[in-house]
């Protein structure tokens, strides 16, 4: 997959393209990630399928039976006028903020990767194929298995993860063992 990373107050829109189901895997960077600003026809959509955004940021899904908590607001319908304010960058612009798919192991996100601005932390790319790969560290990462299958093998047991899992790795996991078949897994790091 490619990985993109797009800084706060610009508008983002997702479509799939592809015939298999899309997928978005988000990290938020720095200790505030802001609010969502709902594009107005979004919250049309939301109230199809019994979601409210609140102005806390939360998501209630009504048709789960939640409800608004006493206390707190539905988050305003945006107006015109403020989704005409969120910066919308040109194709040029957005290619900038793209790494493609293909690269075996590679920094994604970075001081020496290609999306080298501060994030508050470090994403890498990584291909694993094979047994018992001890130079592949894992600890006090998360972990999102793109495509593929990993195994992690610690001392207590092993951990099987299947295409679409994530994983909190503790930092004190200790020796540890990876083995993949044909897996992509991105790591997410503290940095």
């Amino acid at each position: 997959g490619d990985t993109i990373s797009l800084p706060t107050g610009m508008f983002r829109g997702f479509t799939n393209i592809g015939d298999d189901s899309g997928f978005l895997w988000a990290v938020l960077g720095g200790d505030n990630p802001g609010r969502v600003t709902w594009a107005p026809a979004v919250f049309d959509m939301a109230a199809d399928y019994g979601l409210v955004l609140l102005e806390s940021g939360s998501l209630v899904d009504t048709a789960a039976g939640q409800s608004v908590p006493a206390g707190e607001r539905p988050m305003p319908r945006t107006t015109p006028a403020q989704a005409a304010a969120l910066r919308l960058p040109t194709a040029a612009e957005a290619e900038t903020l793209v790494v493609r798919a293909g690269l075996d192991t590679a920094a994604v996100i970075g001081p020496d990767a290609p999306l080298a601005w501060p994030h508050g932390f470090t994403v890498d790319r990584v291909m694993v194929d094979g047994d018992g790969d001890r130079d592949l560290d894992l600890s006090g990462s998360v972990i999102f298995i793109h495509r593929g299958h990993l195994t992690i093998e610690v001392a207590e047991g092993q951990i099987d993860l299947a295409e679409g899992d994530t994983m909190t790795v503790p930092a004190a996991v200790g020796e540890h063992a990876v083995r993949g078949d044909a897996a992509t897994v991105f790591r997410v790091r503290r940095g």
